[in-house]
């Protein structure tokens, strides 16, 4: 479908400050604002990203923008030094049930989209020191019946595992940069332009929006 029409629920994040370090919640932080209005995005605070270690992570409470089985896209930049293998970049829902969490993470420096057993990992490493784009978008049932894109082209050779029916629970807090959990799932790299849309859309789609935004 058209993402200018039917992204009326997505969210979006971008940093205002050059050294951004956030632990507080995305909404209220001062160095970090929502930048969606009613589908449009706020391109206004460039040359910004948030600069995440292991003792920093931001959190935005109750969030069920994008929840049980709904359709979605999520896209991001990243910077990872070679040396960061792992880390979670953004999730939510809940582990307790199955198919109940929604996690965008590295493995072996390489992007991994996973809900409960299912994973989607990306062809190539993305921990090169250099900036990467990366989009997956979503219409389920299956976590595998995803499309990632990594610099602008789909990962058709990217492996797949699991047959999970994604229903993510609502209510629960999303996280970038972490999981609320333990050091060893937060993430040390660079991210930025956080978005998170309520339709699924080509790669083309969405360049072409910002475009016109920009």
């Amino acid at each position: 479908g058209d993402l200018a029409k039917n992204a009326k629920l997505a969210e979006a994040w971008m940093s205002t400050s050059g050294s951004a370090r956030c632990t507080d919640d995305v909404a209220g932080n001062s160095d970090w604002r929502k930048v969606t209005s009613n589908g449009q995005i706020d391109v206004s605070a460039p040359n910004r990203a948030l600069s995440l270690d292991n003792d920093t992570e931001v959190s935005r409470p109750g969030f069920s923008a994008l929840s049980g089985g709904s359709v979605r896209s999520v896209d991001f930049w990243l910077k990872l030094q070679p040396d960061v293998e792992t880390g979670t970049i953004i999730g939510w829902g809940n582990a307790a049930s199955t198919g109940g969490e929604f996690v965008i993470d590295l493995e072996d420096g390489k992007i991994r989209v996973r809900s409960g057993t299912s994973k989607i990992i990306s062809t190539n490493k993305v921990n090169n020191n250099l900036w990467h784009h990366v989009m997956f978008s979503w219409n389920g049932p299956l976590l595998t019946d995803g499309d990632l894109f990594i610099d602008g082209r789909l990962d058709s050779t990217a492996s797949e595992s699991g047959n999970v029916t994604v229903n993510t629970a609502a209510g629960r807090p999303l996280f970038i940069g972490g999981d609320n959990n333990t050091a060893p799932d937060r993430l040390d790299g660079i991210v930025d332009e956080i978005r998170l849309w309520s339709a699924t859309t080509s790669l083309g789609e969405l360049y072409e929006r910002f475009d016109r935004e920009l």
